[in-house]
Order: structure tokens, then sequence, then C-alpha cells
């Protein structure tokens, strides 16, 4: 049987050059369509805006110190039954308010005997009443305010001080103290020529945001 004659293949060769052209061109259009666009920007910094801390600061008759002397307490020769006064002024020149606690303990160099016969007493807001008292038996006394402690100041130690309740004192703002030493009438004479340095610790914290 004679087989019919077949044409050569023209197309095996060349179609898929061209196929090949055509998806390329697809891609390219494809790509044309959806090109990247430029956009217009713009940008600022802004700068100078400064966040600072402030600041707690507690004083003691206007000195702003950690170690403070006060001397207006001092006598030198209190009798049984005598009594000296004074105030100090706490204040708060810093940018928040703040509370106080006071606490109270025997300084170095004090005479255990005439500690024990010694209460001290601390009103906050409170004032001398008798102040400059010089006849005997001399009565100055603390009066008005708070009553914060009176107590037989103990020896030092990590828990055995005698400890007030807290008060505030506002930002710029200022609240007297006043401290008060009394030696009984139950003293006897061991106890002259002793001395007793009432050691008082005010600490300021910084009040709670409510």
């Amino acid at each position: 049987m004679t087989g019919r004659h077949r044409a050569p293949r023209r197309g095996g060769s060349r179609v898929r050059p061209w196929a090949a052209v055509s998806a390329g061109v697809a891609v390219v259009l494809l790509g044309g369509t959806a090109g990247t666009y430029g956009f217009w920007s713009d940008q600022a910094t802004v700068t100078g805006a400064a966040v600072v801390s402030g600041s707690l600061s507690m004083t003691i008759n206007g000195e702003d110190t950690d170690t403070y002397t006060w001397t207006d307490l001092a006598t030198s020769d209190l009798a049984p039954g005598e009594s000296v006064a004074a105030v100090l002024t706490i204040g708060n020149p810093g940018d928040v308010p703040f509370t106080v606690t006071a606490q109270g303990q025997p300084g170095a160099g004090s005479n255990n005997g005439l500690r024990q016969k010694t209460p001290i007493v601390v009103r906050v807001g409170g004032s001398v009443a008798n102040d400059g008292d010089t006849t005997y038996p001399r009565e100055e006394t603390c009066t008005g305010g708070t009553l914060t402690w009176d107590a037989i100041l103990s020896n030092p130690g990590p828990d055995d001080v005698v400890t007030g309740t807290s008060f505030e004192v506002a930002t710029g703002a200022a609240l007297d103290v006043c401290v008060q030493a009394t030696l009984e009438t139950s003293s006897d004479n061991s106890l002259q020529n002793q001395e007793y340095y009432p050691e008082l610790v005010f600490t300021a914290t910084q009040k709670a945001v409510s």
C-alpha cells in the first residue's frame, strides 16, 4: 500500500518561538498596564520637647541637709519636773507633695538612766506654750496641733524606734513640729550632770497618685 506523501512539518520549530514571543509580549503588556507610579511625599521632624523629672526635697528650718544639728531644745540645767519645748519647721521646696514620718531614738553619748526619765513629745502643727520661760520650774510645753507621739525613746535598733503617724506637706508649703522634753519628778540624784541627746529622724516620701 502506497502511503500518502506527508509534507514536512513546518510548524514544529517555528510555532514555539512565536508562542514564546507572544507570551513574552503578554507579560510586557501586563507589566506596562499595572506599572509602578511615583507618589509625592513629605516629612517633618518635631524636636525640642523635653521631658524633665521633678524633685523631692525636704528642708529643716530652711536648710536642705541630711543631718541637721538643732540646738533650740538644748538646756544645761533641767531639774526634775521641768520641761522645755521648741518648734522646728519642715519645708517642701520640691515639685511634688510628700508625707513625712517622724521617728525617734537616743543619739550617741546619751545616758541611759536620763533617757528613761525623759519622755519626748512631738506635736505636728503645734506651738510652744510658756515659750521662753526661765523661772523655776520651767514649764515650756507643746500645745495644739496633732500629738504624733509621747514616749520614752528606746535604744537604737533596726525596729526599736518610736514612729508616729505620717503627715502631709504640700508643694511649696511648710509645717511646724513642736518637740518637748520633760524630766520626770521621780528622777533621783544619780541623774545629775548627765547628758541625753534625743534624735529625731524625719523621712519624706512622695505622696502616691490617687
